[in-house]
Formats: C-alpha cells, structure tokens, sequence
C-alpha cells in the first residue's frame, strides 16, 4: 500500500488541484482509492494575468496591449452573486484572432 499526493494547474487555470490517493494491489489487480481532494483557486487577478501572458506570448502581444480585451471578456458574477468572474477564453480568442487578421491585412 503507497499513499500518493498528485497535483496539477490545468488548462482551465483555474487553481492548483491536490488529491491524497491510496494505491495497492499490483498489475490488473490495481487499486486506486481517493482520500482526499481539494481546489485551491488562484485569485482573480493572477488567472487573468496567467491568461494575459499565455495568449499575448503566443501572438507576440505585450501583456498591457491585452488587457483591455481581457476586461472586455471577462463574465461577471450572474445577478451580481451567483458564479465567480472568468475570463470568457473562447471569445478573447477569437478577439485576438480578429485582431491579427486585421494586423495582417493592413501590412
């Protein structure tokens, strides 16, 4: 029996995640049991700034040139309270994507 601890920032870049397994048993007789698991969220303004560089890199943007399409995409809280504020990838994507097409046609 090996306790395990795993963890992992995804894609999403929501937070850290951390889980505590179990593992016995060996080969096809392989056991892996949960023990514990647990988010910890990064705060608002490091994911947006994590996003920031990811996407502004990739295209040769400065992160400060980004900004503003990160605050324009970003969903807030549903009536004010329901949800968290993120940062909406699919259409800041396609903002950027607009916008080096754009760069590209008047060169």
């Amino acid at each position: 029996m090996t306790r395990v601890i795993g963890l992992i920032s995804g894609t999403s870049v929501d937070g850290i995640d951390a889980a505590l397994v179990e593992i016995s048993g060996t080969d096809v007789d392989l056991k892996i049991e949960l023990l514990a698991g647990v988010t910890y969220p990064y705060p608002v303004e490091l994911r947006e700034r994590i996003l920031a560089v990811c996407a502004g890199s990739a295209r040769g943007i400065k992160e400060e040139e980004i900004r503003p399409l990160i605050d324009k995409y970003t969903d807030k809280r549903l009536l004010g309270i329901f949800g968290e504020p993120g940062v909406n990838i699919l259409r800041l994507n396609y903002a950027l994507d607009l916008q080096d097409i754009n760069r590209k046609q008047n060169q």
